[in-house]
């Protein structure tokens, strides 16, 4: 009994187009930032690119961009609504509201 017993997704290897329709574009998930024209140019539309912000000083902090695995956890326990509260209320300068 060929056929009776279906494969898992998984089982048909990677998606690619020769495994579907032939309009069908996988792409890679990222958006346009561009058009082409007719003549077969692209244009770049400098509003649609994306622009990443740097801080400060990252080139002299010690941080590094991954955290291991290994990284033992923080012993310091959540601060309490009414802290962050306070917290913020020092650092605006503003009594907090009648409740």
């Amino acid at each position: 009994m060929r056929g009776k017993y279906k494969k898992a997704p998984s089982a048909y290897g990677s998606l690619s187009q020769k495994r579907m329709p032939s309009g069908w574009y996988k792409g890679s998930g990222t958006p346009t930032i561009g058009f082409h024209t007719r003549k077969g140019r692209f244009v770049i539309q400098h509003e649609r690119v994306p622009q990443v912000a740097v801080p400060a000083g990252l080139a002299t902090t010690d941080l590094k961009p991954y955290v291991s695995k290994r990284t033992p956890l923080a012993d310091a326990a959540m601060p309490t609504f009414e802290q962050l509260r306070d917290e913020m209320v020092a650092a605006h300068g503003k009594a907090p509201s009648p409740q």
